[in-house]
Formats: C-alpha cells, sequence, structure tokens
C-alpha cells in the first residue's frame, strides 16, 4: 500500500506527484476534498447525524477513511482537487470542526484512492450492505464504557455526540435484568416493553410482573404493576412536602427516563410521604393552636361530614385604627386627583392608582375573629386540592355551645311532616325504573357495589351539567317544589332541603379526583371567593346580584343537590326517575367522566358482560376472539378493545327523551293569566 501527502505550494495550486495507484492511501488536505456528484445518497445528511459524527472524530479521528477519486479537467488532466465518492458525510464533520477552529482548514485527511470501481455503484454499497448494531449491544456497550472507564453520562454523550439523557437512558436500559435483555434480543420483546422495566432495579420483580402479565403487556400496564405502592410526583403530597424534604428523611425518587415532563417519576415510600405530610399538617397546627382556638384537627382530607353539626362562626370586620384612617384619607384625596390626570392615559398615573387601589382594599377589607369566636369554637387543618394546607376556622361542635335556657328545644313528635319521603314501591303512578335487582334484565349484570359506584360517577356529572345549565336548574327547582307541596310521597333525585348527598364511600378515593368532581371543585371555589365571608351579609349580596348571575349561582346550588345514587338497601323509583329526566334535559354525556378500566368495571363483572360489552362496543368477531380468555385476561383485553370507543354499562348510558304525550282536557287544566296569577279567580279555578 502507498501511503502519499498531498501538499498545497505557495501559489495555491495542489502538488499532484506520480500517477497515483488504486488502493493508495493519501493524506489530502481538507480543502482539497469535494462532494461526488456521482455519490449515491441524493438526500444529504442531517444535521444532528452531523453533529455526532464531529463529536466522535474530534475525540477518536476519522476511524474509517474517505474513499475518493481525483478530479480531472476537460482535457483530462488532474485538477489538483479529489471528490469524495464514498465519505461524505465524514467530510462535512470536519469541515464542521474546522468552521469551529477545532482543526485547520488544511488539515490531512486520510483517504483511500479508488480507480478500478464505478464510484456510483461502491457508493450505493457502502449505503445498503451494512448491518445496524442491535439497540441492546449499544446498552450493554455504555455500560462498559461506565463500568470499565468509569466514564460518565456527560463523558460518553461527549465522545460520542448524543446527550446526556440519552447516555442516562441506554445505561438504564442496560440496567434491567438480563434475562428480558436478552428476549428482547431474540425478538419476544419491543423496547417500549423493555423500557417500563426500567423504574425499579429488582430484576427478581422484574422478571416477575413479565411472568405475570396477561393479554395486555403494553409499557403502561408493565409500569403500573411495577410503581404499585408509589406515589406521582404530580401528587398533592409530593408538593406539599417537597422532594428535598422527602429525600433529606431518606426517601428514595426513581426517574422514568423515558417519560415526558419534569415530573415523571414517582416516591417510592409512601409510609414515609404520608408520615412527612401529617407531620407538616401538625406543624401548621401547633401554630394555629398559639391563637387560642379551642381546638385544632388535623385531617389528611377535609370532611365536610364531619362538619356536618357544627355551627361556624365567621370573622368580622376589623375598623382601620386612627393611623390608618389618616392613611386612608390621605390615599383617597390622592386617588381623588389622579383620576382627574387619569383621562390622558398614562401608564404612570394608571399604575399608581392600581396601586393606591391595592393599598385601599388591603385597609378597608380586614377581618377577624372576635376573642369570644376564637375560644368557642375550632380549626381544621387539611392538605388542600392544590397541595397547600387547607385551613377552615371557626367551626363551633354542638357539645362547646353555650346554654341557652331562653330558648325551648321543639320537635315533630308525630314525624309525618311535608318533608318526609316514604318509600313509593307501592305507589301505582310512578313508572317502574331501573334497580338493583333490575340490572340484569336491563344490560349487563353488575354487582350492587358496582352499581352504586356506577350511580355515584352518574350523580358527579349530572351534578356539574345541571350546575352549568341555569335554565334546566331553575326548572329543576320549581319541579322538586312542586313535587314536595302537591305529590309529598314522591322521592326525587334534588334533595331540596339544602343538605347533599355524600358520595365518597361509593367512589374510590372518594371521587375527589375525576373529571366532573374537579370543575366541580373549581366552580365552588370561586363562587366562596366572590361571596361574602359574614352570612348575614349574603342577602344583600344575593339581592344584587343581576339575572345571569342569580341563576348561575342558583344552578351550583342545585346542582351539589342532585342525588342519583343506586344503593343496595334502598328502592326508591321515583329517584331514578326523576334522574333519567335531568339527564335527558342536561343532554348527559358520561363518556367524558367515566371510562371502562380492568379497575372501575371489568375486573367487577361477569365473564358473559365483558363479552356482550365488546360485542356492543366494537363487533362480535372481536368479542368471539377474546371468548377463549380466562377471566383475568378477558378483563385487561376487553378493556383495552373497548378503550376510545365512548361504550358505557347500562347505568351510565342516556336515557331516552320520551315521546311527548298529547295534552287532554284532564292534564291541562284552567287557562290562566299571568298578570291575575294571585288573584282569588286564579286560587279558586
Amino acid at each position: 500500500m502507498t501511503l502519499t501527502v498531498i501538499e498545497t505550494n505557495d501559489t495555491g495550486t495542489t502538488e499532484t506527484g506520480p500517477d497515483y495507484a488504486h488502493g493508495a492511501v493519501l493524506y489530502v488536505p481538507l480543502d482539497k476534498l469535494k462532494p461526488s456528484d456521482r455519490n449515491a445518497r441524493k438526500a444529504g445528511h442531517a444535521a444532528d447525524f452531523i453533529e455526532t459524527l464531529a463529536a466522535s472524530i474530534a475525540v477518536k479521528g476519522v476511524l474509517q477513511p474517505p474513499v475518493i477519486e481525483p478530479e480531472l479537467r476537460d482535457d483530462g488532466t488532474p485538477s489538483g482537487y479529489f471528490r469524495v465518492t464514498i465519505g461524505e458525510g465524514r467530510r462535512q464533520a470536519l469541515r464542521l470542526l474546522a468552521k469551529r477552529k477545532r482543526i485547520k482548514k488544511t488539515h490531512a485527511v486520510r483517504c483511500v484512492l479508488d480507480l478500478a470501481n464505478d464510484p456510483h455503484e461502491i457508493s450505493l454499497d457502502e449505503n445498503i450492505t451494512r448491518a445496524e448494531m442491535h439497540p441492546a449491544d449499544q446498552f450493554a456497550a455504555f455500560q462498559r464504557l461506565a463500568t470499565e472507564k468509569a466514564y460518565g453520562a456527560e463523558e460518553i454523550a461527549a465522545r460520542f455526540g448524543v446527550t446526556p439523557t440519552v447516555v442516562r437512558q441506554r445505561l438504564r436500559l442496560a440496567a434491567v435484568s438480563p434475562t428480558l435483555v436478552q428476549l428482547y434480543r431474540e425478538g419476544g420483546m419491543t423496547l417500549e416493553q423493555l423500557t417500563a422495566f426500567t423504574v425499579t432495579d429488582d430484576h427478581a420483580r422484574q422478571e416477575r410482573v413479565w411472568a405475570d402479565l396477561g393479554y395486555n403487556r403494553s409499557r403502561d400496564v408493565i409500569r403500573r404493576q411495577l410503581v404499585q405502592g408509589t406515589v406521582d410526583l404530580t401528587d398533592r403530597r409530593v408538593r406539599f412536602v417537597g422532594l428535598d424534604a422527602y429525600e433529606a428523611a431518606g426517601g428514595v425518587v426513581v426517574r422514568d427516563l423515558f417519560a415526558q415532563g419534569p415530573d415523571s417519576g414517582f416516591v417510592a415510600d409512601a409510609d414515609l410521604l404520608d408520615r412527612l405530610v401529617r407531620d407538616r399538617l401538625q406543624a401548621v397546627a401547633r401554630e394555629i393552636e398559639g391563637q387560642g382556638w379551642r381546638w385544632v384537627t388535623v385531617t389528611p382530607e377535609f370532611d365536610y361530614r364531619a362538619v356536618a353539626d357544627c355551627r361556624r362562626v365567621w370573622p368580622e370586620p376589623v375598623p382601620p385604627t386612627e393611623d390608618e384612617a389618616t392613611t386612608i384619607a390621605g390615599l383617597e384625596a390622592e386617588l381623588e386627583g389622579l383620576c382627574l390626570l387619569a383621562e390622558g392615559g398614562e401608564e404612570s398615573v394608571e399604575a399608581r392608582i392600581a396601586e393606591i387601589d391595592a393599598a385601599l382594599r388591603a385597609l378597608q377589607t380586614r377581618e377577624a375573629f372576635t376573642p369570644e369566636d376564637v375560644a368557642l369554637s375550632g380549626v381544621f387543618v387539611s392538605l388542600g386540592y392544590d397541595g397547600d394546607p387547607r385551613i377552615e376556622r371557626g367551626f363551633v361542635r354542638p357539645e362547646d355551645e353555650p346554654e341557652d335556657d331562653s330558648v325551648e328545644e321543639t320537635t315533630d313528635e308525630k314525624g309525618d311532616g311535608e318533608g318526609t319521603s316514604p318509600s313509593t314501591d307501592d305507589d301505582p303512578t310512578i313508572p317502574d325504573a331501573v334497580l338493583p335487582d333490575e340490572a340484569d334484565e336491563a344490560g349487563p349484570p353488575v354487582s350492587a357495589a358496582l352499581l352504586a359506584e356506577l350511580s355515584a360517577y352518574r350523580t358527579l356529572s349530572l351534578r356539574d351539567a345541571v350546575a352549568s345549565q341555569p335554565t334546566v336548574a331553575l326548572t329543576a327547582v320549581v319541579h322538586a317544589l312542586a313535587l314536595r307541596t302537591f305529590y309529598p310521597h314522591v322521592d326525587i333525585a334534588l334533595d331540596i332541603e339544602v343538605r347533599r348527598a355524600p358520595l365518597h364511600a361509593a367512589l374510590p378515593g372518594g371521587g375527589d379526583e375525576t373529571p366532573a368532581a374537579r370543575r366541580i371543585a373549581n366552580r365552588h371555589d370561586l363562587w366562596s371567593q366572590r361571596l361574602p365571608n359574614r352570612p348575614d351579609d349574603l342577602w344583600a349580596y344575593v339581592s344584587a346580584m343581576d339575572g345571569t348571575g342569580l341563576l348561575d349561582l342558583l344552578a351550583h346550588c342545585v346542582g351539589l343537590r342532585v342525588n342519583a345514587l343506586v344503593l343496595p338497601h334502598e328502592r326508591l323509583r321515583g329517584r331514578a326517575v326523576h334522574a333519567d329526566q335531568l339527564a335527558v334535559a342536561t343532554a348527559l354525556d358520561m363518556a367524558p367522566d367515566w371510562s371502562p378500566t380492568v379497575a372501575t368495571y371489568f375486573g367487577r363483572v361477569r365473564k358473559g358482560a365483558m363479552l356482550e360489552a365488546v360485542r356492543e362496543a366494537v363487533s362480535d368477531d372481536a368479542a368471539e376472539r377474546l371468548s377463549g380468555l380466562k377471566k383475568p385476561e378477558l378483563a385487561e383485553a376487553a378493556a383495552e378493545a373497548v378503550a376510545g370507543t365512548g361504550w358505557l354499562p347500562a347505568a351510565l348510558r342516556p336515557p331516552l327523551p320520551p315521546a311527548p304525550a298529547p295534552a287532554t282536557e284532564a292534564h291541562q287544566g284552567p287557562a290562566l293569566d299571568p298578570d291575575d296569577i294571585h288573584s282569588p279567580e286564579a286560587w279558586a279555578a
């Protein structure tokens, strides 16, 4: 093999030297290499590939020399330049290094001269006759660099032109059980599935989870099995405690390198996290105890049922001090003068007006509990939805109420007042509705507990739907009042007695994280911020509201009273009928708020119900293909098949709107003039 150095003389021309032989190795200045128009690759290389190649060359040099041919002039003599037949990417990477002053433009590039083969053919051969390295071998190779040469992720990334994140991902994949990695090499597992196992270093657990998987072996299912008992980083408890405090207490944070976002991971010790939450809430409570409250109770969740029997006292306005009154007068005088200047639209004037307005609000709207109320009432400290402490003050327990001999207790000993609602089983005027024992006839059979849960989900969505449609809410109130007045023994789905049916017991986790519950909670928080703190001020506030605002508030309050629960110990046909009427009126669609999964449905019904769901949602053929699976595998397969179809069980489907009944003379009643609605003639009619 001939080694020749091509040099540039003082005149800028290339010393070509003797005739070159095929296969000769030439050291050619970089600025004398040109792209070849006979290169088979026309699309060119991506910029990130050139970056990667340049990083590798900067550390290790050009490992595979480019193949070149001399450029000839029209008369057949060498021009002094060479065309790169194979290795255009390497040439571009070298030019990038020269542009960045890492090498000189005249850097000598080791090349191989090819004078025998067709340039186009060997270029094509170079690009298609190659075997890519298996990804698992890449993982192992990166791991070897990390263990044998003690290279960190940053150094490996620099040497191979990739990001440190890519290196960490490959190192994490290399740490998966060798049994599972070998299975991936052999095609028995996909790369996506393999990435799911990186959330734990326990090889035995990885292998056990893989062996126990049923029909559905998706990444999400694998990851869910591996992280059972952990807490996602987006959880409000994590936001409250903070990762630094959790890790300082010895907790382990596991990052999912293959998920998007900074919160893609979980804390491994849920018990430790809960203890830290309790400790922090207790610390908040200790600060409040020093304020003189009768009692302070810490609860992880604020329980409305715990305060149902409590009376609540509210803070009262705090009058300004003499100094504050002087400050207020000065600010108001300044504000009056600035308002005259504000017509000019100067930003500085408008900014000062905003500052004064904020200062006046702070001075004029302060409130505080009276010492008597503080000594009588207590405080609940819990964790709010946003991950901040939720502090609810001013609850007076019944046993703490001061005795008042001037007030005599009165009771309705007969218990037959207007508000009673006996069962309607024997009422022939109420049409039949779907009850727990009739569920088998109406659709796939479900247990009483599941039916209660589904009806609780439906109640949440109905509450949200009614609250968002004031006209329907108004109709529902009038309807409920009329029923209570003229049909006192009919059960309805609207608790007009102004109490809320508890849904926590029927829903997993209390249902607070469902879409409908979040919308309701957000709406409730907005109203809580708008309404006055003192109940005595509510009448004036409500009286001053416009029609739209009044209807919106009515709709929210009415929505919270919807009760469409179906419980095994209750036989309330009228409630079911009324709930269906509300569902039709609001065009209720449960699909956005509930989806059938193994946990919410398929893992809790009979095999026939699963197949019927697949048959309805997909096709008869799909159900037939799954019919031979065992129940656990069938539950997962059915959930996967039905996902995204919008299928709902019978208990959650929208009822069909009733056909309009023709009005008869007996049902119409006498016509009433709206202007005479309160007249004795109208009553007599």
